[in-house]
């Protein structure tokens, strides 16, 4: 019969016998797939999907987890086994240690995982993490320079997909089509502000062309704000960086009350904070990149993008447009996800696609080289940037995700029907884990 034992913390761990087994058949060691179940604290989004690598039962190694959904560095630490078999460490980040405590059983991982941050306080409490067996070792991932290498990325966004239930997932590494999985890889779907990412693309093109002058342009003048208005000096560098100052309300409260008049909203919205000090995600200063775009070309922002960007990549998309006839750029481009992926690795490319330049080169290096200027937030060019891995990415509440990393030559693109369902039980969650060995067998 199996032994329970407490190991603190109220989780009970059962093992096949009370004592120690061998340090060499530790069944905790090595990389799992893990889901964090932050819904148990009340935090949104519910899961967290991602790796943890345990390289060796003694602390010697350098453990790491890392989520999918951050888009930042690994938390690295110390992850012991302990004396009944399980797991127990601390691992750190920026602003948190994860404290982790669980056993490892017939390949599955339970525990329970808090957050608590520099003054010792508990950000969540203790809410449950699961994980499953990685089918191979990421064996050129090396979490503890801070680097997420390729492999740890496609087998976390293979696992978020297959949780939960994704329409389309495309991954390619340089240019070629490694994994391509769902059965809406080619059905447009809606990718929310994944759709900002995408329509901030007529930015360099209106340089290029010369309507607009700089990322430093005073809009003012182009949007009809005369110069005494505070609003004067917002450029589109505050716009895409979200720094704008522009009051941004919660978004149910405002897109209930814009009732799809978002080029009205955004040109009567007041300033809170002079523009380039303060960052906060803006779905509604966004919306001005748009305004600019049919200011300065006379065309809607889905026309200006159809004739230089969709159409000559034989790309096909709608794109939702308000009551005004704006191209609503916050959210409401519908594209496939074989698509969002081609487009992922034109951007990849430096703009470039069979030899023709299509964007104009340099956006991507751009939004990286500007990384840690002047502007506060993660933001840039609206791409969310992260320069250690010279990696960019847009992620949607949908569930869409577009990630370009520049240094391993990866794009990834998902796609959902609708949004990210919601697991009311643990057993049920469980039951979700399991990852085809045919994908990963590719490798």
């Amino acid at each position: 019969m199996p032994c329970r034992k407490s190991a603190g913390l109220g989780l009970l761990l059962t093992i096949a016998g009370c004592g120690p087994e061998s340090q060499s058949d530790w069944e905790c060691q090595g990389d799992w797939y893990v889901v964090w179940d932050r819904g148990a604290a009340g935090w949104s989004p519910k899961l967290f999907t991602g790796m943890l690598s345990i390289p060796s039962s003694t602390g010697d190694g350098t453990s790491a987890i890392w989520f999918e959904q951050t888009a930042t560095s690994p938390w690295t630490g110390s992850i012991n086994r302990t004396w009944a078999g399980g797991l127990a460490g601390v691992l750190s980040g920026k602003t948190h240690h994860a404290h982790l405590m669980g056993t490892c059983q017939d390949g599955q991982l339970y525990g329970y995982l808090d957050l608590v941050d520099e003054g010792g306080e508990s950000a969540v409490g203790q809410t449950p993490v699961f994980g499953q067996r990685a089918w191979e070792q990421q064996a050129n991932a090396d979490p503890a320079d801070g680097d997420i290498a390729p492999r740890w990325m496609l087998t976390s966004m293979l696992h978020e997909a297959q949780v939960s239930q994704s329409a389309g997932f495309v991954y390619t590494e340089d240019g070629r089509q490694v994994v391509s999985a769902g059965a809406g890889l080619t059905k447009k779907v809606n990718v929310a502000s994944v759709s900002k990412a995408i329509g901030s693309l007529a930015v360099p093109f209106l340089l290029s062309e010369g309507r607009l002058d700089s990322l430093d342009q005073p809009l003012g003048p182009i949007v009809g704000w005369p110069v005494d208005d505070p609003r004067y000096q917002i450029t589109m560098a505050h716009v895409l960086s979200h720094t704008t100052g522009l009051h941004t309300p919660e978004y149910p409260e405002w897109i209930k009350g814009v009732r799809h008049r978002h080029r009205t909203d955004v040109l009567g919205a007041d300033l809170e904070v002079k523009p380039g000090i303060r960052f906060e995600y803006s779905n509604r200063s966004i919306e001005l990149a748009s305004v600019v775009v049919t200011k300065l070309s006379g065309v809607s922002l889905e026309e200006y993008l159809s004739e230089r960007l969709f159409k000559p990549l034989q790309i096909d998309v709608n794109w939702f447009t308000g009551n005004d006839d704006h191209t609503r750029i916050h959210a409401g481009l519908r594209i496939s996800a074989q698509d969002l992926a081609k487009l992922g690795n034109v951007l990849a490319n430096d703009g470039s696609w069979n030899g023709a330049q299509i964007v104009p080169a340099g956006w991507l290096s751009h939004a990286l080289e500007s990384a840690g200027g002047d502007l506060p937030g993660e933001f840039r060019n609206s791409w969310r940037v992260n320069t250690a891995s010279s990696s960019l990415r847009h992620t949607g509440d949908s569930g869409a995700l577009l990630l370009i990393d520049l240094r391993h030559s990866v794009v990834a693109a998902r796609t959902y029907d609708d949004q990210m369902w919601m697991v009311s039980d643990h057993k049920q969650l469980r039951s979700t884990l399991g990852i085809r060995r045919a994908v990963e067998s590719r490798w």
